[in-house]
């Protein structure tokens, strides 16, 4: 808009100027044309007008003397007579009878004809009338010599020539002022656009090239005459966990990170690569020709090397971590969005790992990026039909030692794909994590087990079941009031569905916007539960923040309190942790009779694990749970946890 704004301002100036020019052109035009048309004018009239005059006094001098007869005498007054006339009264002349009072001499002289018209009209060579007419007339006549001399030298000449200069040099500087504006707004608008062309092609922050500049570079290049077997190396390079600087360190923080990272990249390339800023956390840069291919992995793995030290010092916490991805092909074998994606897909590769985080590209990488774009697609396409066979659910049940009516079961997903068959969930999960997909997952879950369990939820009130949320879920504003509707649609009480959360997930994203969509799931009747409890951070109090109603122990504490020495103290005292914050307690991963050996003697509110039962569909569910309630009646003698044990065995 600034820009525009200008662009306008100098269209406007250049308009005037011209428009300026041209008045005046025609303005100066228009002054000298009156200028010399009142010189033509007056120095005519002032001629004629004494030609005449001198004609009339010749006539009578020689009329007097005898040598011309009075018909010539008449004539010539006759013609002096209508030269005054059209002096005084002609249009022609009235500028110049308003100046140097022309109009007064000139009528001086005609009064004198008027007063001897009849000594003229009747003559005789001796009238002593004629004879003072021509002694008046002679005293006369140097007046309007005089008259023509002034206008031609006068102060009126002048200064009518020092107007039309006046006038000439105003304009002048008009011009020159409007010429002025429009170069200095020319100059703006020429810096404006200078910046604006910079930062369409270069990061403001870095001043490195944008991801614009990066791919026009690399097109220019692979639109050029190329041998078939030049190679081509990109690497993209990204600080991993750069938000948590943002958000701890403020983002004066995290641009100062960014500018030292961009500083050291700049600094060590030189001339070897080009580099780019691709846009927020990530840099990009190529190298072709110059540098050997052998010695360009090598290359970059010193310059991860260099990197690593300058970003654990920009991050107190120690959180960030630089990762590389490298793809390396002969430039005229891939377009260049190819190229571009397999060192994305090796940079993916490269953040799972745990020390070196550089991957180089090869098809392996390619073949499960292309599977899991095509199990995304084909989850999308299962997704939108509720009912279809290859998506089902499975539930676990959660065993409450000596109250089997109130029994509860964790919901899980499961994909029978039609060609691939039983694809994990540790595949497939992920992948709606990544592709935006878990929100629509989960409100497909929703609807699902409504249409399974919503009678029998009806049926048994004390029941309840479970379901995994996570971050996604708190950025979908809907998806709370979706999943109400679904089950006010189907008669279920929103208290009989608790949403799990992971501990860590929770303290990573404890923010306000978390701490509301929480609240408003407590508004709307749902239960909160905090799953995998003990395995996040330390930042326990946090969870205080919350009215979680149900704490989730997960499985590998109670495998290292049963398996290692030491292990039931730390288990003991995260279990009293969680005790403390006043919620029932559910312990997950129970697999064996040690396993329920442990925990029997524990403050432990519900179980859950394979030693009970593995997560079975919703009819078999249900009838565990009718099997469950019949044996508890026949046993109420048995120790509760124990009762628990046998009930769900025999059960199963």
């Amino acid at each position: 808009m600034m820009i525009k704004g200008k662009f306008l301002s100098l269209a406007f100036i250049m308009v005037s100027f011209l428009g300026v020019t041209i008045w005046s052109l025609f303005n100066y035009d228009r002054t000298f044309n009156d200028m010399v048309k009142y010189n033509q004018l007056s120095a005519w009239s002032l001629a004629q007008l004494e030609l005449e005059l001198h004609g009339f006094d010749e006539q009578l001098s020689l009329y007097r003397s005898g040598q011309t007869d009075a018909g010539q005498l008449n004539k010539a007054y006759d013609i002096a007579w209508n030269r005054l006339d059209i002096f005084l009264t002609g249009q022609e002349t009235a500028l110049i009878r308003s100046r140097y009072q022309a109009s007064e001499r000139v009528g001086a002289f005609f009064e004198v004809l008027k007063e001897y018209e009849q000594d003229v009209v009747n003559p005789t060579p001796d009238s002593a009338r004629l004879a003072e007419m021509e002694g008046r007339m002679n005293k006369l006549l140097p007046s309007i010599r005089d008259l023509m001399v002034m206008n031609f030298t006068g102060p009126s000449a002048i200064k009518q020539r020092q107007e039309l200069q006046q006038s000439k040099e105003g304009h002048v500087l008009v011009l020159v002022a409007l010429l002025a504006i429009g170069l200095l707004i020319l100059f703006v608008v020429s810096r404006e656009m200078k910046l604006q062309y910079f930062l369409a092609w270069n990061d403001p922050l870095t001043l490195l090239p944008n991801r614009a500049a990066f791919m026009t570079r690399l097109e220019r290049l692979a639109k050029g005459k190329q041998p078939a077997d030049c190679t081509l190396t990109i690497c993209l390079v990204e600080l991993n966990n750069f938000k948590e600087v943002n958000d701890s360190l403020g983002y004066a923080a995290g641009d100062e990170l960014l500018t030292m990272v961009a500083n050291q990249i700049r600094e060590y390339a030189h001339d070897q690569a080009f580099i780019a800023r691709m846009g927020g956390d990530e840099f990009a840069l190529f190298i072709y020709g110059a540098m050997p291919i052998e010695h360009r992995v090598p290359y970059l793995v010193r310059l991860l090397d260099e990197l690593r030290p300058t970003v654990f010092q920009a991050d107190p916490a120690h959180r960030v971590r630089v990762s590389m991805g490298i793809s390396q092909h002969p430039i005229t074998a891939h377009k260049i969005e190819e190229l571009i994606l397999f060192a994305d897909i090796a940079l993916a590769n490269a953040k799972k790992l745990k020390e070196n985080h550089l991957q180089v590209f090869n098809h392996r990488m390619f073949e499960h990026y292309s599977r899991n774009r095509k199990l995304a697609a084909e989850l999308r396409e299962h997704l939108n039909i509720i009912s279809n066979s290859t998506l089902y659910l499975h539930y676990q049940p959660v065993i409450k030692p000596g109250n089997a009516y109130n029994m509860g079961a964790e919901v899980l997903i499961r994909w029978n794909h039609p060609r691939q068959g039983l694809v994990m969930p540790d595949i497939f999960i992920p992948i709606a994590e990544r592709t935006g997909m878990i929100v629509p997952m989960t409100q497909w879950l929703i609807e699902r087990l409504a249409e399974e369990m919503g009678e029998w939820l009806k049926a048994n009130p004390e029941c309840y079941l479970s379901i995994n949320i996570s971050a996604s879920h708190f950025e979908s504003p809907f998806f709370l009031k979706r999943a109400y509707q679904t089950l006010h649609r189907h008669g279920i009480a929103p208290s009989q569905l608790t949403l799990e959360i992971t501990e860590r997930e929770l303290i990573d994203n404890s923010c306000n916007t978390t701490r509301k969509v929480l609240q408003l799931a407590n508004q709307y009747g749902f239960k909160l539960a905090i799953d995998d409890f003990g395995t996040g951070y330390n930042n326990l109090a946090r969870l205080y923040e919350f009215g979680f109603e149900l704490i989730k122990i997960d499985r590998s504490l109670v495998r290292m309190a049963v398996d290692k020495e030491g292990g039931d103290r730390i288990f003991d005292a995260i279990l009293t942790v969680a005790n403390g914050y006043g919620a029932p307690v559910l312990v997950e991963g129970v697999e064996s009779p040690a396993d329920v050996a442990f925990v029997s003697h524990r403050h432990i509110h519900s179980l859950q694990g394979w030693l009970f039962s593995k997560p079975i569909t919703s009819a078999e569910f249900k009838q565990y749970h009718w099997h469950h309630a019949v044996k508890q009646t026949q046993t109420q003698s048995e120790p509760s946890t124990l009762r628990a044990v046998s009930l769900a065995t025999n059960a199963g």
